[in-house]
């Protein structure tokens, strides 16, 4: 590597002009000029044999998905005789597809799973479901390496003692014998929120069999505000459902519908199709975002405005007073013009030409609110999507089967007071709890339209595991509890009869025209103002004695599920590049009034990076939160683009027993 301030050795590179390739090269800091002149980065000459040997560790899964240490990666099979004859299709060399499904919060993508030789090895996006034209996540792509994860459940036990599969199957007999005698006393089950229609069967025929027992749902990020606040002013069992694909102006409210919010996949891809010029007479697009973090949608924005998300209720209030709101503004604008009455000048003069902008394409508009504002913001905004004419054409209340379940905090409460002796956890941590991946166990889901999706194994379990389906369905008693029969009892029901149609549903990997239907309800503005009746705007974050801490999703582990997985510790935020670690993000201006801001460099071209660097390296000084009695303690990062006043907290890191990729990586931010 020739050092970047050596003698010209040609007459033209004397001559010629000098061409720098990064900003810190122009500016030719300390830094950037030691780090050139290094032959080899720092970590070359740190190298040991502690970091061979955690270097294999985290290497594991990666080895076993090649084809080390998993020699009895099976496809499945019914008898265990010799073949005569090679099975149809199977060429050495030569990939099979599957058609399978990913599920994260209760939301489905099709995909289409790459096998060699009865071993998965590729996911991609299902291409023949138009909803989402091919296209898969970053999750659900990295799921495929938890299947080989060797730090998944591998055995059955009870009381710390190993059992066998068939042993652990006469403990569920007994269990069920036990539940039908007390008719479910003293019973609670706990589980993830789920799409899967035999799932809600089976927890059905659960609560019918077991009336006395108690059922319990529970995400740690909320995502049902937007369908809670729809039961309260349009009618039960509605949710609202965006769709871009018609949207000219946009106005997205703390929402990040181009990242991880719900539908963000096809969500993302609408979005892009209105971005798309193809003659002189299209025109994009336009995206109005206010947000407190930093987001991929706020990123895309063609008008940004940083705002603290305490403040959204009244951003939204002071957007609402912008419109007509028909004969409900009498007993609505008084309200509105209360709750925003906090908002600066400056912030209702970017709201109010916002809301001019979407007017002049009503039906053709959308205002987006993040699903983690509470029920008052959302209301807002359905009613005034309802007052632009949005209803049943970018925002559709959709019906959803109802789901009743308890909350964790009631559930918490009945184990306290002693009313819980039994308590199944099914899926709440699906890596270390549950022992069968998707990718080895048959099931469905539903995609954010709603439309079924079919989930088949691509191998036997690794571990000789039973899936969430399986489980409950010993419990209640199903004559055939094996996966696959619990899944065509369902589609039976449910869909067109017969073998050959569940047949064509497996091979395609979806249900043609199965999505949610649309609800022509309206948007209850009386509803609306009980429901903001003792709504109040907090106090405005002012200064570092008085802040707003914002607790998010990590893009890549998510809310820690994903925390064992190399591949999403490895990718990089797509905001801060931060990877294997999460930390403490505060603006430039509340850095400043720390006092944690690096020093200038020795040229300055654009805004320097307000963080220390070092050898490539970023350093951070350590902080401390203390909110209601409660701390954590990570590294503060310097990110431009938040709030002057609001902290933002990532989650999913921090766990202390996990895998052995996963454990102790960042703060814990649940803490």
């Amino acid at each position: 590597m020739k050092p970047i301030n050596s003698t010209p050795s040609t007459k033209a590179e004397q001559s010629g002009p000098r061409y720098w390739r990064s900003l810190d090269e122009l500016s030719q800091s300390p830094e950037f000029i030691e780090q050139v002149q290094r032959e080899f980065g720092p970590e070359a000459s740190e190298m040991n044999e502690v970091d061979r040997r955690h270097f294999f560790k985290i290497m594991a899964a990666s080895f076993a998905l090649g084809g080390v240490g998993f020699t009895g990666c099976r496809r499945p099979e019914s008898n265990i005789l010799p073949h005569s004859k090679a099975p149809e299709h199977q060429i050495p060399g030569q990939p099979l597809y599957y058609a399978s499904q990913f599920s994260l919060r209760g939301e489905s993508i099709p995909l289409l799973v790459e096998t060699h030789a009865g071993r998965p090895t590729k996911i991609e996006g299902n291409s023949d479901y138009k909803g989402y034209s091919g296209g898969t996540s970053l999750k659900a792509q990295a799921s495929l390496l938890e299947l080989y994860d060797p730090d998944r459940s591998t055995r059955y036990t009870k009381d710390g003692a190993n059992l066998t599969k068939e042993k652990a199957f006469d403990v569920l007999k007994d269990l069920k014998a036990s539940f039908d005698s007390s008719k479910g006393k003293g019973v609670a089950v706990l589980t993830e929120k789920s799409s899967s229609q035999t799932r809600l069967r089976l927890k059905k025929a659960f609560l019918k069999a077991y009336p006395n027992a108690t059922w319990s749902e529970f995400e740690p990020v909320a995502m049902d505000n937007p369908k809670e606040a729809a039961a309260l002013i349009a009618g039960s069992n509605l949710e609202p459902k965006y769709d871009l694909t018609d949207a000219e102006r946009i106005l997205s409210v703390d929402g990040d519908f181009l990242g991880d919010n719900p539908g963000s996949l096809g969500l993302s891809k609408q979005f892009a199709d209105g971005r798309r010029v193809r003659s002189s007479k299209d025109e994009m697009n336009r995206l109005y975002v206010a947000e407190s973090g930093f987001s991929l949608t706020g990123a895309m924005a063609d008008h940004r405005k940083r705002l603290a998300t305490s403040h959204m209720t009244a951003l939204l209030a002071a957007a609402a007073l912008e419109i007509n709101l028909g004969v409900e503004g009498e007993a609505l604008q008084p309200i509105f013009e209360k709750l925003s009455a906090g908002l600066d000048s400056e912030t209702k003069e970017w709201i109010s030409k916002a809301m001019a902008d979407l007017e002049h394409f009503k039906g053709k508009s959308l205002v987006y609110a993040g699903p983690q504002l509470g029920k008052e913001a959302q209301g807002i905004a359905l009613l005034i999507n309802e007052k632009l004419g949005n209803l049943g054409k970018t925002l559709k209340l959709v019906e959803v089967e109802a789901n009743p379940s308890t909350s964790i905090q009631e559930l918490s409460e009945a184990i306290d007071a002693g009313s819980i002796d039994t308590l199944i956890i099914s899926g709440g941590n699906p890596v270390y709890n549950a022992p069968a991946h998707y990718l080895e166990s048959w099931g469905d889901g539903r995609t954010y339209s709603g439309d079924v999706l079919a989930q088949q194994p691509m191998i036997l379990p690794l571990f000789d595991g039973i899936s969430e389906i399986e489980l409950l369905g010993r419990l209640v008693g199903e004559e055939n509890a094996d996966g696959y029969s619990l899944v065509y009892e369902t589609f039976q029901k449910a869909g067109p009869k017969g073998k050959r149609a569940f047949d064509k549903f497996i091979h395609d990997g979806y249900l043609n025209d199965s999505g949610y239907k649309v609800n022509r309800s309206l948007i209850s503005g009386m509803k609306l103002a009980n429901v903001l009746e003792d709504a109040e705007t907090p106090e405005s974050p002012t200064g570092k004695d008085n802040l707003e801490v914002v607790f998010s999703v990590d893009p890549c582990v998510d809310d820690g599920r994903f925390a064992n997985n190399g591949w999403l510790q490895e990718c990089p935020d797509p905001m801060t590049k931060m990877t294997w670690d999460n930390a403490i993000y505060v603006s430039p201006r509340l850095a400043n009034e720390l006092d944690i801001v690096a020093p200038d460099s020795l040229l300055q071209i654009t805004r320097k990076n307000p963080n220390v660097v070092k050898d490539g390296r970023s350093y951070s000084p350590v902080g401390k939160i203390s909110i209601g009695g409660r701390e954590v303690t990570g590294g503060i990062q310097i990110l431009p683009g938040l709030d002057n006043y609001s902290i933002i907290l990532p989650l999913g890191y921090g766990r202390t027993r996990t895998g052995r990729v996963g454990t102790n990586s960042g703060y814990n931010a649940y803490s």
